[in-house]
């Protein structure tokens, strides 16, 4: 099987997408899954996601603070982000930047992420 990339949505006060490339992960049961349907992930379920994923996408339209930017860097974890709200402020330069409607430039940093194409 080719490898693949496998895209966890989270969404409580605003949207993390995380990047996995080992489907393993959730499948030995460190995440809920319902079939698709929606479920909200608890606090250590989303530890596990931050832990295990290869990075964090957070496209952001409008932020106030930032908490997943905070909560990537605690884990190291690269971040694609856009430059709305205090996103700078919070990011500085150790996150991958992106226009809100450039879809093709987020494909190219997921792209980037999963084959480890980053500079430290």
């Amino acid at each position: 099987m080719a490898n693949q990339i496998i895209i966890f949505c989270y969404y409580y006060f605003f949207l993390s997408i995380f990047l996995l490339n080992d489907k393993s992960f959730l499948e030995a049961g460190k995440i809920a899954i319902n079939n698709g349907n929606s479920h909200y992930i608890n606090e250590k379920e989303k530890w596990n996601l931050y832990e295990n994923c290869i990075g964090v996408l957070y496209p952001s339209i409008y932020e106030g603070f930032g908490f997943p930017i905070l909560e990537a860097f605690s884990f190291k974890k690269p971040l694609i982000t856009t430059e709305n709200g205090s996103i700078p402020e919070l990011a500085g330069d150790c996150a991958f930047y992106v226009d809100k409607n450039d879809i093709r430039k987020f494909s190219d940093y997921i792209l980037k992420v999963y084959n480890n194409d980053i500079e430290e």
